[in-house]
């Protein structure tokens, strides 16, 4: 092996020697070409290393950016006293403000009782767990009392994140119910209470026929009672007809309620698209009726409770 090797670098000299200045130009030239590419190849894998750490820092500080915006507190007074929990409510209240000329905020604050309608599939019960939710964390009102046939059955994923005081499932739970509701408002009134809560009353329209005067009464005293002792009463029902309310109320409801329609096109997808039917206002104080509206994406239960527990909703997406 090492006599080849020997003989092999013997064999390079001599042909070396053998070459005219200009091969032995052009050998040097070409040698200084392999070099430069050489190099230039090494260069440009470290530029590409360069990009490539600058994008991941950009995304890094972009990321960042995101989420310091989502959880930084409005520039005020007030500023360094927030916790956490203040600027996710805030931030979650001016993207209301900010949809759409603030209609949906308009009616989440709102004290009258507020009513959903609409075909299966719709989504009403989950635009319902949304607002009650914004509720519960955005005007400090807990859920004191959950009236529906199927609180622990079709609906228990988005109640459970509610957590509402009370459940109310069987007819005679729910009869009950509606008879302490009308009690509790009453003694509200009298003690003139400062903290709001909430009653959510889901499928009204085949209540009214189960539990029959107690439904009756509970809906009737709702028209007057439920502001007066700080209650956001959020119902759902089927249709805006008698069938679904009390015979007799359609002027009441018309004048103290606000009724939210929903929508799908399929029986099973919800669509974004909302009417508001009556119980807004323009900023004349003139009535509002048949109002075409739509809800933000983020608007569901499961976003709304990831907001205050974990994972903030980025508004600009």
């Amino acid at each position: 092996q090492i006599t080849k090797e020997i003989i092999a670098r013997d064999t390079v000299g001599a042909i070396e020697q053998l070459k005219t200045e200009g091969e032995q130009q052009l050998d040097h030239i070409n040698g200084q070409l392999q070099g430069e590419v050489a190099l230039k190849s090494h260069e440009l894998q470290i530029s590409e290393l360069d990009k490539a750490i600058a994008d991941n820092r950009l995304s890094t500080v972009e990321t960042t950016r995101k989420i310091e915006k989502i959880s930084k507190p409005i520039t005020d007074s007030k500023t360094d006293t927030q916790s956490p929990n203040e600027q996710f409510k805030d931030a979650l209240i001016d993207a209301l403000k900010n949809h759409e000329d603030g209609y949906l905020w308009k009616i989440i604050n709102s004290l009258k009782p507020l009513w959903l309608i609409g075909n299966q599939g719709s989504g009403k019960t989950y635009t319902a767990g949304a607002i009650a939710l914004i509720r519960k964390y955005c005007l400090d009102a807990p859920v004191h009392q959950l009236i529906d046939r199927h609180a622990t059955g079709d609906n228990a994923d988005v109640w459970k994140l509610l957590e509402a005081s009370s459940k109310a499932e069987s007819e005679d739970e729910i009869s009950t119910a509606f008879e302490d509701c009308c009690d509790r408002w009453l003694q509200r009134i009298k003690e003139k209470p400062t903290k709001k809560q909430q009653v959510i009353c889901d499928e009204f329209t085949n209540l009214k026929s189960l539990c029959g005067d107690s439904a009756i009464t509970f809906f009737k005293m709702s028209l007057t009672d439920t502001r007066k002792a700080k209650e956001y009463l959020l119902g759902i029902t089927h249709n805006a007809t008698n069938e679904s309310f009390p015979d007799g109320t359609a002027s009441a409801r018309k004048a103290g309620t606000i009724l939210l329609e929903k929508f799908s096109a399929n029986g099973e997808t919800p669509l974004s698209r909302v009417v508001v039917r009556y119980g807004l206002v323009d900023e004349n104080g003139n009535n509002l009726e048949d109002v075409e509206h739509s809800l933000p994406d983020w608007m569901h239960p499961e976003k709304i409770y990831q907001h205050f527990n974990g994972k903030p909703i980025n508004f600009e997406d």
